[in-house]
């Protein structure tokens, strides 16, 4: 998704013809969600970057973030906080409308 979208970041910041062809009518907020195998200090940095970036293009402000380490095995995420953790952030994303 986020090579797909390059061409979107060359008209915002190469081109500076803005995106304004999506029509966002209000300011929008994103989450990123990321699971990994190790438990590793910096496991989610270069990918966080990344994110913020595509984000960035789309006007999409940074809104939270989940970041699971330790998930190896399949299932393995169910023995985490993690499921209830990502339900509360939907929760947060969809405001009083929900």
């Amino acid at each position: 998704m986020v090579d797909r979208a390059q061409c979107y970041w060359v008209k915002k910041y190469i081109l500076k013809q803005g995106i304004s062809n999506l029509k966002f009518k209000n300011k929008k907020l994103g989450s990123f969600i990321c699971v990994g195998a190790t438990k590793g200090e910096k496991l989610f940095d270069g990918v966080k970057l990344t994110v913020r970036y595509f984000f960035d293009s789309f006007n999409i402000e940074y809104f939270s973030e989940l970041l699971v380490k330790r998930v190896d095995n399949k299932g393995d995420v169910l023995n985490t906080p993690a499921v209830k953790d990502a339900q509360d952030l939907g929760w947060k994303l969809c405001g009083p409308e929900c």
